[in-house]
């Protein structure tokens, strides 16, 4: 059996310790706020969750951008020189240009190195649904499971992901040309806040809309009761820009109704949250499907 690494990108969103309890390999993505550039790196070097949301909520415009094919080449490369094959899990590319660079940079070292394989993986997803996926994946690695049987779990469980959403203000929504100009606005001043999933095309879907932000956190939390297979024996992941008292409250509503058997909550870095802002909660745990 051939020794392999994961390789994921940092709009999975995952801590730097689970990153470090399973070796995972981060390429960082790239994010833009106001006049300054920062790098995702996953121990918030590049930029702290608290200072994010503060350049968010001034109102400063946001970009974010795919890493470099140098980057990922320089990555996989060093993995694969040290005789290690390669699993690589990538952001949604309906999302984001992540997935095919790194994908090109794979099809580029294919044959510079012919002995070795590297496999990669969309995850059609984002944020700790995305990061769910990449640690579950890990788990069963850890397990003793090899290259091929990995790779397939891995693609087995992508669409088995659930991602409930929820955002505070539509305007980081609109401004990222995910929800109309009209929309948006009506929104705003009715005070409606949008119950989203990420559908089986990658997509940030809106299912449902209600009144107040309360309603929104009770019914996307509810899904994990509603949804969820073997709760009890799931760790559901929730991820949060600037809500963390929020989040907490929700994780603790969440081990009383479904009997989870853990909930890790983790800050959303700044290329989701670029896009979505501060307030943003997300709920991610395994059900039959989407």
């Amino acid at each position: 059996m051939s020794e392999f690494s994961i390789v994921s990108d940092s709009a999975c969103d995952l801590t730097p310790e689970i990153l470090k309890e399973f070796d995972i390999r981060i390429v960082p993505l790239n994010a833009r706020i106001g006049d300054k550039e920062y790098v995702d790196y996953p121990d918030e070097r590049g930029i702290a969750p608290d200072e994010l949301c503060e350049k968010l909520r001034s109102g400063l415009p946001a970009q974010t951008s795919a890493p470099s094919l140098e980057l990922f080449t320089e990555t996989f490369e060093e993995i694969l020189k040290e005789g290690r094959d390669i699993l690589y899990i990538g952001f949604a590319s309906t999302l984001s240009a992540t997935y095919s660079t790194g994908s090109a940079a794979a099809g580029f070292l294919a044959d510079k190195y012919p002995e070795r394989r590297i496999i990669t993986i969309d995850s059609y997803s984002a944020s700790l649904g995305f990061g769910l996926l990449v640690y579950l994946t890990a788990i069963r690695k850890r397990g003793g499971a090899g290259l091929e049987e990995t790779a397939k779990y891995a693609e087995d469980m992508k669409f088995r992901v659930n991602h409930w959403f929820t955002v505070a203000d539509l305007k980081y929504l609109r401004r990222g040309g995910r929800l109309s100009y009209a929309r948006a606005t009506i929104g705003i001043a009715l005070h409606i806040k949008p119950i989203l999933h990420m559908d089986d095309d990658g997509h940030l879907t809106p299912v449902s809309k209600v009144r107040g932000r309360a309603q929104s956190l009770k019914i996307i939390s509810e899904k994990v009761a509603a949804m969820a297979v073997r709760p009890e024996e799931q760790t559901v992941f929730i991820c949060q820009c600037g809500c963390a008292e929020e989040a907490a409250e929700v994780a603790e509503h969440i081990k009383e109704t479904a009997g989870v058997k853990e909930v890790i909550i983790g800050p959303i870095g700044p290329v989701i949250s670029s896009h979505t802002g501060p307030g943003t909660m997300g709920i991610f745990f395994v059900g039959d499907h989407r």
